[in-house]
């Protein structure tokens, strides 16, 4: 209250300029001195004053205040000792403070606040660490990675209790504990949390239903996460919720549960490689089939056709790269459906489709098209083909494009022959970007229980060894 009534009367009209000048100069030379509370009356002293004042008359005073406020050497520790006495001012102070310091500096007040979290601490620590804490959040200033070692004290706060007497402390530790809950709530993204508060099983299913129900339409990467902590959850949900939404009508359900099966579909394909089990197995034929017919369905062209097609296209591509990548045993038909429809996709003028169909058609190459016979090799031909001469604009990053345009000719690609098939490849081999892949998959085919594919395979092989 002092330095709000000094303040009034250094401002009075008939006050100020006799004894403003003089205050002036007595808070330069007090403020140098190492007095923490005497700093603190002067320097609110000060901003009253500059609050109460007439701006013209202040700013003949502005420069020299500020020069003087710049040469205070304040120290951080000054915050935390005042957090232990509850000051809501002193976290706020240190959120403030810490916005202002490089990242190693910031890291080193983070671990000074952990600090308060200790037993011997008193239930004044633990309110004040819990306030500053959430003011870091509410800035940005606390990290992800932070939130491994925050969490557990958190969880402490929410529960502390401590007998004084013949009563309890603590409610305020656990309020604050729960300001603290809320900040990091509001401040960083869902996904980062889940998986914290997955971990207890009591919570999970109501996690994972909230998930499906809310954030499937705009797909959320925790339903991936999720499903390695409860496949035998995830399988009903897939099953019973994502898997018949992939037909909606309504477009951003239907985009949302088909990037979503995508990803859950591979997470369990990867459960059942760590359980080393076969995927039918673990899945059961009756979820083999749905997602079997799936595959099929979401390919109709009146969904590609239609108002977001696009979009579509993308959704279904990024689809085929995670049942590709995971793995999942599939149809030879299907397969074949599949590159017909990443055809279309990689001659679509969005680029945004392009990429997303370069990077399906990579996936479904690697697990689909390894050790099969000649008709596979004939529709990678025509993928080949399609991928080099696209629509406009031109897909990026194909190395040796121009050698591998002088070699594969534009579709429309007509292979009717083994002997054609394996003649173009052996071509392709002289590449060396692509020499590791041709082989492979000639040795594959010699192996080939087809005979006219081995006598191909056989003799190309033959020629092409001979003129290495």
């Amino acid at each position: 209250m002092a330095f709000y009534v000094s303040a009034i009367y250094l401002t009075r009209l008939d006050v100020k300029d006799s004894y403003l000048p003089g205050f002036i100069n007595w808070a330069h030379e007090a403020l140098t001195q190492d007095s923490a509370q005497f700093k603190k009356g002067v320097l609110s002293t000060l901003a009253g004053v500059f609050k109460h004042g007439q701006r013209e008359q202040m700013m003949e005073h502005a420069h020299a205040v500020l020069r003087t406020i710049l040469t205070i050497k304040f120290q951080p520790s000054e915050l935390l000792i005042q957090l232990r006495n509850r000051w809501y001012s002193a976290a706020k102070g240190i959120g403030r403070l810490t916005s202002r310091l490089s990242k190693n500096f910031a890291d080193q007040v983070i671990e000074s606040i952990m600090e308060l979290f200790s037993l011997r601490e008193s239930d004044m620590a633990w309110h004040g660490g819990c306030l500053a804490l959430a003011e870091l959040a509410r800035h940005g200033l606390l990290l992800p990675q932070r939130l491994s070692s925050v969490l557990p004290f958190m969880e402490q706060a929410m529960l502390y209790d401590e007998l004084g007497g013949n009563f309890s402390v603590g409610s305020a530790v656990r309020d604050a504990a729960w300001y603290l809950c809320w900040a990091l709530a509001r401040s960083y993204d869902p996904s980062l949390l889940s998986l914290f508060v997955a971990q207890y099983e009591e919570y999970r299913p109501h996690l994972i239903q909230h998930l499906v129900d809310r954030k499937v339409i705009h797909w959320d990467t925790a339903l991936h996460q999720m499903t390695f902590l409860d496949p035998e959850s995830m399988k009903l949900i897939l099953s019973t919720q994502i898997l018949p939404r992939c037909t909606n009508p309504e477009l951003y359900l239907r985009h949302g549960s088909i990037l979503a099966s995508g990803k859950v579909i591979s997470a369990l394909c990867q459960v059942t490689k760590d359980h080393q089990r076969r995927l039918p197995d673990e899945l059961g034929d009756a979820a083999m089939e749905y997602i079997t017919q799936t595959c099929i369905d979401i390919l109709e062209e009146r969904f590609w056709r239609s108002f977001g097609g696009d979009p579509m296209r993308i959704a279904v591509c990024h689809f085929i790269q995670d049942l590709s990548s995971g793995g999942f045993t599939l149809l030879d038909a299907v397969v074949d459906r599949w590159l017909k429809a990443l055809r279309e996709c990689l001659a679509s003028a969005d680029s945004n489709v392009q990429q997303s169909a370069i990077s399906a058609v990579t996936a479904l190459i690697g697990e689909y098209f390894r050790h099969q016979p000649v008709e596979k090799l004939t529709a990678l031909s025509i993928s080949t083909s399609t991928i080099s001469y696209p629509s406009d604009p031109t897909i990026p990053h194909i190395e040796q494009l121009e050698e591998l345009r002088s070699i594969i000719p534009p579709p429309p690609l007509d292979i009717s022959t083994e002997k054609e098939c394996f003649d173009l490849w052996m071509k392709v081999m002289r590449l060396d970007t692509y020499r590791k892949a041709v082989i492979t998959g000639l040795v594959s085919s010699i192996g080939s229980l087809t005979e006219s594919l081995v006598k191909s395979s056989s003799s190309s092989s033959q020629l092409t060894i001979a003129r290495f």
